[in-house]
This record gives structure tokens, C-alpha cells and sequence, in this order.
């Protein structure tokens, strides 16, 4: 119901800054089992073949510190591009997914995966690994990550939707 009376509304995408700046989307809290760490080393070992930025939606838990100290070290350019935004409303997340080139989701184990469904309901292409429910629920309709433990995988996974525009179509 949340999703069939969104109206698009672009104040999020004023309020970071993406107006013309393609992105990735990662939306769930920011915790170990959801494979953030690895997302972001993945992201920072193609940044210098792209343009896009990431942006990370859901709440800092107590493992966030330990997940931004992936970012130590980083070159500023390309830091910068890796956006925590905290929590977000229902619509700021649905406009995020509206406008990303892909919905990721690396995650080692997810128990129902919502923000896939939310994403296909939108439109936005979805990169995920195939553990847990996610299998089930994304069927053959997603950029599959075999191995979520593996920077690499994800690395290639990134690289091919930012690339491939009749993927994502």
C-alpha cells in the first residue's frame, strides 16, 4: 500500500547531493551479518572505473564503527562517495530506489529481504547474493552473488550493473 501511494519526491537526492550522480543502494542496518565491510571494499576497488557513488541506508549500529574504519586510509575522492545516511522514511528509501542503478545486497544470511521486494516493486535493478531467503524471493531476477564472502564477486557484480545498461533494463 506504502509503495502503490509513494509519490516521487526528490528532496532526498537534493539533500545528498546525487541529482546527477549515479549510485548504488544498500538499505538495511549497518551490521556485520549484512556483509557492509565487504560491500564497501568491493565499492572502493572499482571507484576509480566509476563515477557512482554508495550510498548506505539504515541505522548505525554498533558495529557501524567498526564497518567505517573500512573506509581508513581511503583516498578523500573517493570516500566521499560512500554515504552513510542514518535512518530514512519509507519514501525517502522508495525515491533512493527510484533513482539508483541498482538495489545491493551482499548480505551472509537474511532471514526475508523486504528491501528486494521494495526495489523490484520500483523498478530498480537488484544485485544480491543467494543466501538465506533471498534465493527464494529474487528468483532469476537479480545480479547473483554466489559468494558473499568474496570482495571480488561483489567487486565484479558492481562493476557489471554500473556497466550494463540491458542488465539493468
Amino acid at each position: 500500500e506504502e509503495i502503490a501511494e509513494y509519490t516521487q519526491d526528490s528532496s532526498i537526492i537534493t539533500k545528498l547531493n546525487l541529482k546527477n550522480t549515479p549510485y548504488l543502494v544498500f538499505i538495511s542496518s549497518v551490521e556485520k551479518r549484512k556483509n557492509v565491510h565487504r560491500l564497501i571494499q568491493a565499492f572502493v576497488s572499482i571507484a576509480n572505473e566509476t563515477s557512482a557513488s554508495l550510498v548506505i541506508v539504515g541505522n548505525k549500529t554498533g558495529a557501524f564503527r567498526e564497518i567505517y574504519k573500512e573506509l581508513n586510509g581511503v583516498p578523500r575522492q573517493i570516500k566521499d562517495r560512500v554515504i552513510f545516511t542514518g535512518y530514512a522514511s519509507e519514501f525517502d528509501k522508495y525515491t533512493l530506489l527510484k533513482h539508483a542503478r541498482a538495489l545491493v545486497n551482499p548480505t551472509l544470511y537474511e532471514g526475508f529481504g523486504l528491501p528486494v521486494l521494495e526495489a523490484f516493486a520500483l523498478g530498480c535493478p537488484v544485485v544480491a547474493s543467494v543466501t538465506g531467503a533471498l534465493a527464494e524471493i529474487s528468483g532469476n531476477a537479480t545480479l547473483k552473488i554466489k559468494n558473499p564472502y568474496s570482495v571480488s564477486e561483489i567487486s565484479s557484480a558492481l562493476r557489471e550493473i554500473l556497466r550494463n545498461s540491458p542488465l539493468r533494463s
